[in-house]
């Protein structure tokens, strides 16, 4: 009988521990099915979250992806038209021009250019400056824009802000009959204007309005009759009227005067204006039509921020002092009945005259600081003399170098070599010279043979500058890397070219590519041909220069070197490592 008591009472307690495990075992369903009525239905909700966690991953994969590559796109291609606008307008320095980096243009605030002014420009689409012969031709392609004809009396240099096709737009200069002087396809932010110059045209090629700008830069000798003549100039003369500004009409929108932003419309009859850039006009004249209701006119910033506007329809309209861009409605009119002009008084002018007023003081000649220096190019640079009684193509002591040394006060040694190109030159040169020696270097070259446009075959595509092929594109970039090789610290500059037995235009476009690869001053010498300047070359129509030619250019290459270290004045402190001599 005990027996059975005990193995009864150990059959209770198994069935209290099994009835206690069962409802830890319901305890944890329940708690698994998560408020469902069962464990499959807890699992099909389970599947669903997992199914919506990973689409959401994948989603948030693609939106890093895509925002690294913007990122790295705005890194890779800052400056080459293809950012955003923001980042183009962070590039401009508040002295008007583009730099490469929006970190160069902040270190150029607060410079200026010296002795200049800011030249109001009204861009045509459709049209380009032929360079060859300064014909103002149509073209199909809206993104050619030209100006008008630009009064450069009294100009030594003009600063530009613009962009060129590969074909044969570009500028040129006019005489006071407004016949074709010279003209160039190669861009340089520099140019020189000929004596005989009195207007300048240009083209601006697939790029914004508002990045296009022009500065004109007066030697000090002729600012204040030049500011004289503005002064007394009547007001309807050249800085009054600049007409047919540039928009884009767009239909079904309209402009909310009351904020500047854009409202779509289903009512065909209204259009809505692109952004007219208005920051060196006074008083807008306007053909156009507003319903009476919200839509009109509105001003902004500089960033495109609203300033104010209107929808009381006038025929003028006076711009505010702090507007940059203006948008207008146009409804129920015939869009080519719609005219904008704008009227620039001499308040603009007297304002650009008092900002240069106060900058007027002597000249700094940051030339002097250029030290050691070594030229090296062929016949031009060598000073090959072309007379019919002695030299006969023998070259003078008194060459570029030579006078470039008197105008500096600097040690300046010729190593041009007649006929020479990058190649011979460096067969035969390149040996004799220590360039640790030397603090600045200049290279002339491609009058003969020219460059061909392979500098991504030659050169770019190579692992080291031993590798760099042996052309004469592939050899002018092995000679830059050579010298920086042992002169880290050496400040090298090139020239464009005039002539050439080669392709003028190929060796030119080659030049400018070679200086943004290793990020040279490039000195404008594209203009100098016999025609341009006859009495330069001997008056024979011989492409080489007479001893006047010779002082030219070595004054134009120290007044680009004022000019080029005047706006990147730490790029100055070069020659500074310690040399034997």
């Amino acid at each position: 009988m005990a027996e059975l008591t005990k193995i009864y009472r150990g059959m209770q307690n198994g069935a209290e521990t099994i009835n206690d495990n069962l409802e830890a075992i319901n305890s944890e369903i329940e708690t698994a099915r998560g408020g469902k009525t069962n464990l499959d239905a807890r699992l099909d909700g389970l599947d669903a979250k997992d199914t919506y966690l990973q689409s959401q991953i994948i989603s948030n994969d693609a939106d890093i992806d895509a925002t690294n590559t913007r990122i790295n796109n705005l890194v890779a291609n800052a400056g080459n038209g293809t950012v955003p606008s923001e980042v183009v307008e962070m590039r401009t320095g508040d002295d008007g021009f583009s730099y490469t980096t929006a970190s160069e243009a902040v270190k150029h605030t607060g410079t200026i250019v010296e002795n200049s002014f800011k030249v109001p420009i009204t861009l045509t689409a459709g049209h380009y400056i032929v360079s060859t012969n300064g014909t103002y031709a149509p073209h199909t392609n809206q993104a050619f824009k030209t100006t008008d004809f630009i009064d450069v009396t009294g100009a030594s240099t003009i600063k530009l802000d613009t962009s060129f096709s590969p074909d044969a737009d570009g500028y040129a200069f006019y005489d006071d009959n407004k016949k074709f002087i010279s003209g160039s396809g190669t861009y340089s932010k520099s140019i020189f204007v000929p004596e005989n110059a009195r207007y300048f045209r240009f083209t601006a090629y697939n790029i914004p309005d508002n990045t296009v700008r022009m500065f004109l830069v007066y030697p000090l000798t002729k600012l204040m009759p030049t500011i004289d003549k503005i002064i007394k100039q009547d007001v309807n003369e050249k800085f009054n009227k600049l007409n047919n500004l540039p928009y884009i009409l767009t239909p079904n929108q309209y402009v909310s005067f009351n904020n500047g932003k854009t409202a779509d419309i289903v009512n065909t009859k209204f259009f809505a204006s692109s952004y007219v850039n208005v920051s060196s006009i006074d008083v807008l004249s306007i053909k156009t039509n507003f319903s009476g209701n919200l839509d009109g006119y509105a001003f902004y910033d500089v960033n495109k921020v609203y300033i104010s506007g209107s929808n009381v329809y006038t025929t003028t309209i006076n711009v505010p002092d702090n507007a940059v861009y203006f948008r207008f409605t146009a409804y129920n009119i015939d869009t080519n009945l719609v005219t904008l002009t704008g009227t620039n008084s001499l308040n603009f002018i007297k304002e650009q005259i008092l900002t240069i007023s106060k900058q007027i003081q002597p000249p700094i000649n940051y030339y002097y600081g250029i030290g050691k220096t070594l030229m090296i190019g062929d016949s031009l640079t060598s000073g090959a003399y072309y007379d019919d009684v002695t030299y006969k193509g023998l070259s003078i002591n008194e060459n570029i170098p030579f006078y470039l040394g008197k105008v500096t006060n600097n040690e300046v040694k010729n190593a041009g070599v007649s006929g020479s190109t990058p190649m011979s030159w460096h067969n035969t040169e390149f040996a004799k010279y220590d360039y640790t020696q030397f603090d600045t270097f200049f290279i002339w070259f491609g009058t003969n043979q020219g460059l061909t446009d392979t500098l991504d075959a030659d050169v770019n595509s190579k692992a080291s500058y031993n590798d760099y092929a042996s052309t004469n594109t592939g050899t002018y970039c092995k000679l830059i890397e050579e010298i920086k090789a042992v002169n880290p610290d050496a400040s090298i500059h090139i020239n464009t070219i005039f002539a050439s037995s080669g392709n003028l235009a190929t060796t030119n476009s080659v030049i400018n590519q070679i200086a943004t690869k290793y990020g040279l001053n490039i000195i404008d010498m594209s203009d100098l041909t016999p025609t341009n300047y006859p009495n330069l070359h001997l008056g024979i129509n011989n492409v080489h220069f007479g001893k006047a030619g010779n002082v030219y250019i070595a004054n134009r290459i120290a007044n680009n070197l004022n000019s080029y270290f005047a706006s990147n004045q730490l790029k100055l402190e070069f020659g500074l490592t310690p040399r034997t001599n």
